[in-house]
């Protein structure tokens, strides 16, 4: 522990040497601490950004801001929203919210490839890589989703699935693809399930089950708790499964979607 500790401490100054003597125009991707991009030159200020990375642009006063859909507060990278937005308490945590809504704007950014999370993107989009590392919310109707890539089964909230795979072991309808042929679309455990909902049937062999609240849910042995590392939520879902023992359902590093940890 105590060498890599040491590995760290010598990593961290490294990254910002990186671009200690170098600075993006206005336009240019940057990054706040001049960490993983290069900070704004003199003039211009880091706006629209998403944990901490974002568009340099020229401002009056050179100050920096988070975008709608963007962590915001005390704990996060900036404390306060681009114009337009405010700093909101949204699902246990707070984000910048403009017009009631807590999502990300298609072409808006959501993320860096090796960041802690990805941001919301509105119904429609979806949170892909797009050039530098960077990730935008690009909408889904160019685009299908390929094997062990997030899905929708009625490709609203993702990409629905390529021709010949389908959206298994979903969440509220959101899972991953699999190699599997014709429309085979499934729960997953401590999901709705049965008439109205979508997809209707429960994975492998779970049985759909009335809870005490009355609704309908994929559960085993009457228990419709979501087990270890399964997935309980989706990125702008109210919905979230109630994981079983004392995990919280949370987003896991580089994960789109919420998992019992």
């Amino acid at each position: 522990m105590l060498v890599l500790s040491a590995a760290l401490a010598l990593l961290v100054p490294a990254m910002a040497l990186n671009h200690s003597h170098s600075c993006a125009a206005p336009g240019g991707v940057c990054g706040v601490a001049g960490l993983i991009f290069p900070p704004c030159c003199s003039g211009s200020a880091c706006v629209e950004s998403y944990l901490g990375v974002g568009t340099c642009r020229q401002t009056e006063l050179a100050v920096a801001c988070a975008a709608q859909g963007a962590p915001c507060g005390v704990h996060a990278e900036h404390v306060n929203c681009c114009s337009g937005s405010e700093c909101t308490v949204y699902h246990e945590s707070f984000v910048c919210a403009s017009g009631g809504h807590y999502c990300i704007a298609k072409g808006g950014l959501c993320g860096y490839e090796g960041s802690s999370s990805r941001g919301e993107c509105c119904s429609g989009s979806s949170c892909q890589t797009v050039d530098l590392g960077l990730m935008r919310c690009k909408p889904h109707h160019s685009s299908c989703a390929v094997v062990a890539q997030t899905c929708s089964v009625d490709g609203y909230a993702f990409a629905k699935c390529c021709q010949g795979f389908s959206c298994t072991d979903t969440f509220n309808g959101v899972g991953k693809c699999a190699d599997i042929r014709g429309d085979h679309a499934c729960a997953a455990q401590g999901s709705s399930c049965g008439p109205g909902t979508w997809p209707v049937q429960c994975c492998s062999d779970l049985p759909c089950k009335t809870t005490r609240t009355g609704a309908k849910k994929c559960a085993r042995h009457g228990d419709p708790c979501v087990p270890l590392g399964h997935v309980c939520g989706v990125p702008g879902s109210p919905e979230h499964g109630v994981c079983c023992g004392s995990r919280s359902c949370r987003q896991g590093r580089n994960e789109v979607l919420f998992r019992c940890l």
